[in-house]
């Protein structure tokens, strides 16, 4: 069987030991380097073999090429080639089951629909109803990060980044209040860390991309629970949703600002399990890359004292002596140094301000030290 697999794959094993990397063995690749429970460990390994073979390297997970591409203009090309469109087996195993058919797991002509609906729904005028509900957020991240920010100790804000995210992506998505950064109900943050790790786990040991053995791990019960859990909210405030509109209370509900899942479900071209995913992907996905993306940008800001300081000084250009006042939607367009900063990391511009109200606070320690 394996000779069988060869003899088909031939030309694409020819072509993918012509790229640079690291020896692999037979069968199962260069598995046995990278296989890891830390993530932190497995991201340095990676790092080193893009350094020492980049900007082109090749990595083999068991028969499965892995192109690692460190140079832009390389990344640039590949992108933007026709016949790159599609997600690929990896991409495609580790998002289907949490993101169904959201546009994380869909390419090709699905994803062009989802991609339109979706822009649709987020256009920059629709976001900035929700301006009140960032800065509300932001407050309390800020007062929370003031009250451990003593200019000595060095504290870990990952954890406050990814409450004040998913409170404020919740909310934003689907007007379900989470609470995460002042409640004790931590269920719904517990159960979306716990698939994002799961996901990056399964990409350190390819062997639980067989369903079978994952699925009889304690690490795929976890795994299936905890996406039951986030699927189960989403499912049920869409049932909520519609049952509204067939009521009364429809009044009610045209009264409120449009969430995204409101303006997905006036979509009849998108099905309920399409919507899932796209919710699922909105809450999940995107907590987890907009805590990341802020504290980097809180990293980076600390680590270059003369950008931080520029940004700092066109904030109180904006608020003035009120400097903690809450941000307007006419505040957001005269962020511009601000948001060139931010679009490093192409994130949205709403989220300068959850940035900009964490400086204070965030970076005291690496700043005095």
């Amino acid at each position: 069987m394996v000779l069988a697999y060869c003899s088909r794959w031939r030309r694409y094993f020819q072509l993918g030991m012509k790229l640079p990397g690291p020896p692999a063995l037979p069968i199962i690749g260069n598995c046995l380097q990278f296989t890891s429970n830390d993530l932190t460990k497995f991201f340095q390994k990676f790092m080193e073999t893009a350094r020492s073979y980049g900007p082109i390297a090749r990595l083999w997970l068991g028969p499965i090429l892995a192109v690692v591409l460190t140079d832009p203009d390389g990344i640039e090309n590949v992108v933007k080639h026709d016949k790159v469109g599609s997600r690929g087996f990896v991409a495609r195993k580790l998002f289907e089951q949490v993101f169904r058919n959201g546009l994380l797991h869909l390419d090709g002509e699905d994803w062009r629909r989802h991609r339109k609906i979706v822009s649709s729904a987020l256009q920059i005028n629709i976001l900035e109803t929700f301006v009140e509900n960032f800065a509300k957020n932001s407050d309390i991240l800020a007062n929370k990060l003031k009250a451990i920010a003593d200019g000595i100790t060095a504290h870990d804000i990952a954890p406050y980044l990814t409450r004040c995210s998913l409170d404020i992506i919740s909310q934003t998505s689907s007007r379900i209040n989470m609470n995460v950064q002042t409640g004790n109900d931590e269920s719904t943050l517990n159960n979306i860390a716990s698939f994002i790790d799961t996901i990056a786990l399964i990409f350190m040991k390819p062997w639980l991309f067989i369903d079978w053995i994952f699925n009889a791990s304690e690490l795929g019960k976890i795994h299936n629970k905890a996406i039951e859990y986030l699927h189960g909210i989403i499912i049920n405030e869409m049932a909520k949703k519609k049952g509204m509109r067939e009521t009364a209370d429809t009044r009610g509900l045209n009264d409120e600002k449009p969430s995204l899942m409101d303006l997905l479900i006036q979509y009849a071209e998108i099905s309920k399990e399409e919507i899932v995913g796209e919710m699922a992907t909105i809450m999940g996905a995107g907590t987890e890359t907009t805590s990341s993306a802020c504290g980097y940008v809180l990293a980076l800001l600390a680590d270059n004292q003369h950008i931080q300081a520029r940004v700092m000084q066109e904030q109180q250009d904006i608020f003035g002596d009120d400097i903690l006042r809450a941000v307007g939607s006419d505040d957001l367009p005269r962020m511009v140094y601000l948001e060139q900063v931010g679009n490093c990391l192409l994130r949205p511009s709403l989220f300068s301000r959850l940035v900009a109200i964490c400086l204070p606070y965030s970076v005291a320690a690496r700043s005095k030290a």
